[in-house]
This record gives structure tokens, C-alpha cells and sequence, in this order.
């Protein structure tokens, strides 16, 4: 009957309605360049400060920095430079698959300062909330004493082996970039790679050639925000990068 169809529809807007939606998990990923690890002392601090789920360090010393920084556990460091990449992730949030390091396109730097050629620090994780991969990258790309065409060649050939090391799952990759021009160059080339880029809010370097060194590239990922943070006690400023788990 009409009566008995509309309670019907009544009760199935009604369950609608009230469906809890599945809401999706926020990450908040800090990269840090630590100033030949100088600026360590500033990552308890941030992590609590930020509610920080990973970090991405640059110009670190693996072997003075601690297992643990608050809720955070390393993932990962490189073992064949003078000074390292080191990957820390909450294991709360998030399961470690793996980590692995790359050799990238050697810079003048690294044949005159070597060993310090592992350009590259990746690790693969599951989120325990979806149960969906990230891929998660800390990069440092060649000093300015080399050409920008080199930093270029770096970036390009980093995110062609992480597409080797993760496949087709979410990758963010963060860091120093050591790319203060030509950006819009630069998106455009990483654009045929499948991958964006997103730059910070205000200069995260304020030296002799201020601008923002350190930024963000990403494929099949959700970067909703970049924020500089305050300067600590390296020569580079973090940036906070809000994320959204897939």
C-alpha cells in the first residue's frame, strides 16, 4: 500500500541519514634539514608540538640520534654518507614494510666531500587505520655549487626509483631540494613523471640566496597544506606537510 511504502522510505532516508561516514586519517609529516645535525635537539619539541606522524631528516648523524622521539620510531637511515637521511614514523599510525636507500646521479659535492652519495631515503608503510600503502621519502638533493640541471636529473631519477621501489602506491617525497629558481620549470618536467609539487607558505632558507629550498613532490597522494615553521637551530626552517591517507 502507499501507507506501507512510504514508512519505506521514511526508515531508509532516515538510515541514511545517519550513516557514520568513513572519515579519512590526517598525517602530518615534518622535513627537516638538521644542519650537519646540529638542529637534533629541536625534533622532540616539533613532535609533540605538531602531533607529528613521520619525519624526513637531511644532514643527520644516525648514530647520536635516539630510537625514539616521543611517539615516533626510526624507520631508516643511510649508512654510506658522511652525513645521513633518516625516515621516523609513527607505529601507531602506521605499519614499516621496508626502507632502502639510493644512490642518485653524483654531484661535484659528493666527489669531492664522498662518501656522501646516497641521495635518497624511502620507506613503505601501511596505514593501520586503512590498511592502504604510502610510500614516505626523504630527499637531499646536490648543493648549489652544482648547476640546477643536476638537481633536476636527481629529482627526475628519485621519483623514477621510487616508482621501481613502490609501484603505483601513494608517494611523498619532501626534503631539501637545494631549488631556489625555476620551479615552474621544474613542475612541469616532474608533471610527466606523474608527479605535483607544493611549496611551503613563506622561504624556508634566508641566507645568501633566500627562498624555498625545501618542499614537497607527490604521486597519487593528498598534500592539503605546506607550512614553514619557525627557525630553530639549523640554518634551514621545517615545513609541516598535512597530508590525507587515500
Amino acid at each position: 500500500t502507499i501507507i506501507s511504502l512510504t514508512k519505506h522510505v521514511k526508515k531508509y532516508i532516515v538510515s541514511v541519514r545517519f550513516m557514520t561516514p568513513i572519515e579519512k586519517s590526517n598525517i602530518n609529516i615534518i622535513s627537516y634539514n638538521l644542519y650537519h645535525n646540529n638542529a637534533s635537539k629541536d625534533l622532540a619539541h616539533l613532535a609533540e608540538e605538531y602531533s607529528v606522524d613521520i619525519f624526513c631528516l637531511q644532514e643527520a648523524d644516525s648514530s647520536e640520534l635516539p630510537e625514539k622521539i616521543g611517539n615516533l620510531k626510526i624507520a631508516g637511515s643511510t649508512d654510506k654518507n658522511r652525513l645521513d637521511l633518516v625516515i621516523y614514523y609513527n607505529p601507531t599510525k602506521f605499519r614499516l614494510v621496508g626502507t632502502k636507500a639510493f644512490v642518485l646521479e653524483r654531484s661535484a659535492h659528493d666527489l669531492i666531500m664522498s662518501p656522501s652519495n646516497q641521495r635518497l631515503l624511502a620507506a613503505k608503510l601501511i596505514s593501520k587505520d586503512s590498511d592502504k600503502p604510502l610510500v614516505i621519502a626523504s630527499f637531499h638533493g646536490a648543493p648549489l655549487t652544482d648547476i640546477n640541471r643536476k638537481r633536476k636529473r636527481q629529482i627526475r631519477e628519485a621519483h623514477t626509483v621510487l616508482r621501481e621501489f613502490g609501484g603505483d602506491d601513494p608517494t611523498i617525497m619532501t626534503g631539501d631540494y637545494n631549488y631556489p629558481f625555476f620551479k615552474k620549470n621544474l613542475e612541469k618536467v616532474i608533471g610527466l613523471q606523474g608527479y605535483e609539487m607544493a611549496l611551503s607558505d613563506k622561504f624556508t632558507y634566508a641566507r645568501a640566496l633566500p627562498g624555498r629550498y625545501d618542499f614537497v613532490t607527490y604521486s597519487d597522494a593528498i598534500v592539503t597544506d605546506v607550512l614553514t615553521l619557525p627557525k630553530g637551530l639549523s640554518d634551514h626552517r621545517p615545513i609541516l606537510i598535512k597530508a590525507t591517507d587515500l
